[in-house]
């Protein structure tokens, strides 16, 4: 699934993370997003992600003013989720998200 974003955006990006149509429950997970530019190089984002439903797999990625930006574009992005056992999941875990952004 692709997005399109305006360089400089700053909304907040909400997404469900599911597993087999099923929202996956974030009680005590550690979640982070992992992008990627065009070239494959991960990026370091200064946004914060948070999880504002527990309960129904809701995250969100709240991007700073530099994070968004069209040299880097498309992104390719997944969030990467620690659950308390320590195990590793990444949503989407087919193909990422891409994240078009124009000037």
């Amino acid at each position: 699934m692709a997005i399109e974003l305006v360089t400089g955006w700053t909304e907040e990006l909400l997404y469900t993370l599911k597993n087999n149509g099923v929202a996956v429950s974030l009680s005590g997970a550690t979640v982070v997003l992992v992008a990627r530019d065009s070239a494959d190089n991960l990026l370091t984002l200064s946004g914060t992600v948070s999880v504002p439903g527990e309960s129904t797999g809701q995250v969100q990625f709240a991007p700073a003013p530099s994070d968004i930006t069209s040299a880097n574009s498309p992104y390719r992005v997944r969030f990467k989720v620690t659950a308390a056992d320590g195990r590793i999941s990444y949503f989407p875990n087919k193909e990422p998200e891409r994240w078009i952004v124009k000037l």
